[in-house]
């Protein structure tokens, strides 16, 4: 509580969390045309989070304690078989913070307790109830890439069923990328957390869309549209060719000539 306290305020909070993992940028040159982007370790820091809050070597520290500690209190708690409402309010806690921090070694554990044994014995209230099955689901779908296993969940809590979580599911089986990062900009952050996994992949299949589509775009309209500055796009392997304003993706040539 302190640590959170001290962070000053929710949005540099939710940075310090979201740059405990920073993954590499993703090259579109280790990727065929066909296959889609391996699931990431963690979801990548927009440049908006990591220039707005820096976290320091002692926060990060701080917070690798704090997350070690979540941990030991959860065996605590699953050793002693506890079901009551502090193990339930506890597991909670953990879970949303361990969402935040990509700890997934203890956050699938976690989720799945909470669902699976104290909420049969302490039911958990219906808007808490309804966050971790939608963590869930986002991150069987997002991460784990088990669209299967995350419509099955959804089917078995179907009465929680939500607008925005199925939006993204399909965005994901539909490849709409508009729909996906529209949805992204509107969920909490513990869903964007989330999400944040299917991001790289859902973009490279967007750039695809636009190699076969366009022979010529705007590169303002390029860099709305994918979230990307130019430069960070040449920095992800895109070949196309620059001009001023004017990005060509493909040159018509003409037989003959």
């Amino acid at each position: 509580m302190h640590f959170c306290a001290s962070s000053g305020g929710s949005d540099n909070l939710t940075n310090l969390f979201n740059q405990l993992h920073v993954t590499a940028p993703l090259d579109l040159r280790t990727l065929s045309s066909t296959t889609p982007s391996q699931p990431q370790q963690s979801p990548p820091v927009s440049p908006a989070q990591s220039s707005s809050t820096t976290i320091t070597t002692a926060q990060k520290a701080e917070l690798s304690l704090l997350t070690h500690s979540m941990r030991k209190l959860r065996e605590s708690l699953t050793a002693t078989s506890r079901t009551d409402l502090f193990a339930q309010r506890a597991y909670i806690f953990i879970a949303q913070s361990t969402l935040l921090v990509s700890d997934w070694s203890s956050y699938l554990p976690t989720i799945s307790h909470l669902l699976t044994r104290i909420h049969p014995a302490n039911p958990l209230p219906d808007p808490e109830l309804r966050d971790a099955v939608h963590a869930l689901i986002l991150d069987l779908a997002c991460r784990q890439k088990r669209l299967d296993e995350a419509l099955r969940v959804r089917a078995r809590w179907r009465r929680l069923r939500d607008g925005n979580v199925d939006a993204v599911l399909s965005a994901l089986v539909r490849g709409d990328w508009v729909l996906f990062i529209r949805t992204r900009r509107v969920v909490d952050g513990y869903l964007r957390a989330v999400m944040g996994f299917a991001v790289d992949g859902m973009r490279v299949h967007a750039l695809k869309c636009l190699g076969r589509s366009y022979l010529t775009v705007d590169k303002a309209f390029l860099e709305r549209g994918v979230e990307l500055s130019w430069d960070e796009l040449v920095g992800m392997g895109v070949g196309w060719e620059i001009d001023g304003e004017k990005v060509t993706i493909r040159r018509v040539v003409v037989k003959g000539k």
